[in-house]
């Protein structure tokens, strides 16, 4: 069990790590940040859109059986983009410099902050 600063800090430990948040899912509010998040766009409400969007599509293109979606990851040119619903209502986003980070070991840990976060 963690709390949301210690899964901030856990998050921030990870090799190649510029900015972890955890955002309220039904909001779209960030309710806590670490790092570089850029602050002149509403990014948690973006990324919480983005993910519900994911999550849909999951269950639509099941054929028959829902899925859950366990993580969704955005790559770009210079950097890992890992949103991981924690509970409910909470995600955890992690952005990781592409150069310095490792997105295998990246996704693993994640997950396991994630479920030390929702044991709390």
């Amino acid at each position: 069990m963690i709390s949301v600063d210690g899964c901030l800090q856990r998050s921030m430990a990870l090799n190649g790590a510029l900015g972890a948040s955890v955002i309220d899912f039904t909001t779209g509010s960030m309710l806590a940040a670490e790092g570089f998040v850029p602050a002149e766009r509403p990014l948690g409400a973006e990324i919480s859109v983005l993910t519900q969007a994911a999550m849909r599509a999951a269950a639509l293109s099941a054929q028959g059986k829902p899925q859950q979606v366990d993580d969704v990851v955005i790559t770009t040119t210079d950097a890992y983009f890992l949103l991981r619903p924690t509970t409910q209502s909470h995600l955890l986003y992690v952005c990781l410099d592409r150069a310095t980070g490792n997105l295998a070991v990246a996704q693993r840990l994640v997950r396991e902050i994630a479920a030390d976060l929702t044991a709390r």
